[in-house]
């Protein structure tokens, strides 16, 4: 499905008030980026976000980078899980010490420090922008091994007609309906873009029908 196809449904919609080709099309260009990235981040697509890299932990090194060998460009917007291959166990978020100690910010040093001295790595955090940061470092070579990160992605941006959206053609009607809100309001017609934001939002719901 590429974004020429949402332009043309879009137009249609709005009885060719605005055009599928240029110039008009590229007044739409921008809402089908738009929507497409609020669907990928907030609906049942999300799970086209999801990705998967592994790296290998070593002795004493606590940051490690999420996108080894991914595409240019490509950010990691969360961290949703580490996991030790190797061992085969789930690393903790950091922030589950700090609640499980009682919920505050505000706990002291010795307890949070009581709970992370041990010899291999059992928490995590975000280290900067595409990075983790796991701890206690490995303090044994033993204790190293081959961790897997899943983490959710950036959307990629639409800039032209021929550009193919990463949401599916199931899920064509969600994006043509949020691309119809702003159109309508463009439009100024206030009613029928209320009436497809609506729409667009129920559909997000239950994945585009």
């Amino acid at each position: 499905m590429t974004v020429q196809d949402i332009v043309t449904a879009t137009a249609t919609d709005m009885r060719q008030l605005l055009s599928d080709q240029l110039p008009d099309a590229s007044i739409i260009i921008p809402w089908v980026d738009r929507i497409q990235k609020d669907a990928l981040h907030s609906s049942l697509f999300n799970y086209l976000l999801h990705a998967t890299t592994t790296f290998p932990v070593i002795v004493g090194i606590n940051s490690y980078s999420l996108i080894i060998g991914a595409a240019p460009g490509t950010i990691v917007r969360r961290i949703l899980a580490i996991y030790d291959r190797t061992f085969d166990r789930a690393l903790i978020p950091f922030d589950k010490v700090v609640q499980g100690l009682g919920g505050s910010a505000q706990v002291p040093e010795a307890l949070v420090s009581a709970e992370t001295m041990v010899q291999w790595p059992c928490y995590y955090m975000r280290d900067g922008a595409s990075s983790a940061y796991i701890f206690p470092a490995p303090q044994k070579s033993v204790f190293g091994g081959t961790y897997e990160a899943h983490i959710e992605i950036g959307a990629p941006n639409l800039l032209n007609l021929t550009d193919t959206l990463l949401i599916p053609d199931d899920g064509k009607d969600l994006i043509v309906a949020g691309v119809n809100s702003f159109t309508a309001s463009y439009l100024k017609n206030g009613d029928e873009s209320q009436r497809w934001a609506a729409l667009y939002e129920q559909m997000k719901m239950n994945g585009g029908r």
